[in-house]
């Protein structure tokens, strides 16, 4: 009774708010805590820049790989669009595939918008050439300082700080949920009465209601 008591207080509106989010699908599908699929605690502004792992990442991984990948016998030349250093590193003569920032200077860029089919990007006989909303991603990547995020399993695990503004958040984990409803013009649903709640956590726990007696043990506890 004591674990259903605090379980109860502890996530008096947390449980209610994270439940209403799921319901109406506003939820982030990779990571509770993130907005943008990479880092929580992201500016609003930075929402719409193009994120490295989600969105370029398979770009280089479909069209690229074939020649600038992990593999060193399909591998065409030294670049490679896999590691770090190969796509910002020198190429010769002060030359860079990337150069965050600069898109008149990056390489990929000038070979994916070539006209000359001698220099274009992916060949003029790929069986899969990049398509024009994905030569905008790759453009738009270099234009905002091309970032660069590896997998989300060898990051650091870094807790993120809750957003700022959010009123009436109990639970840290609410003032995420609550912005992201706000974005989405929704408002999180009353706090459910402490009947409602011994009585869902009862369910949750034992997947039967709670007893007359644990009720009112419930109610009896102020924590």
């Amino acid at each position: 009774m004591l674990v259903v008591s605090r379980l109860a207080a502890r996530t008096r509106l947390g449980w209610s708010t994270l439940l209403l989010g799921l319901l109406v699908g506003v939820l982030p599908a990779q990571d509770p805590m993130s907005d943008a699929g990479s880092h929580e605690g992201v500016a609003p502004a930075a929402a719409d820049r193009v994120d490295y792992f989600r969105q370029v990442r398979p770009i280089l991984t479909q069209h690229c790989y074939g020649c600038h990948g992990p593999d060193a016998e399909q591998r065409a030349t030294e670049l490679r669009f896999d590691l770090r250093e190969s796509v910002f590193g020198d190429l010769g003569g002060g030359e860079h595939a990337v150069v965050p920032g600069d898109v008149a200077a990056s390489h990929l860029v000038l070979r994916i918008t070539s006209d000359d089919p001698e220099e274009r990007m992916p060949p003029s006989d790929a069986k899969d050439p990049l398509t024009p909303e994905e030569i905008t991603t790759l453009r738009r990547w270099v234009e905002e300082g091309a970032s660069w995020s590896d997998h989300w399993a060898f990051q650091p695990i870094a807790a993120p700080a809750p957003p700022e503004g959010q009123e009436g958040a109990i639970n840290p984990i609410d003032a995420f949920v609550r912005r992201r409803l706000a974005r989405e013009g929704l408002t999180p649903a009353d706090p459910a009465d402490r009947e409602a709640l011994i009585r869902r956590v009862s369910f949750d726990l034992t997947g039967l209601p709670p007893t007359p007696e644990e009720i009112d043990a419930f109610l009896a506890d102020a924590r």
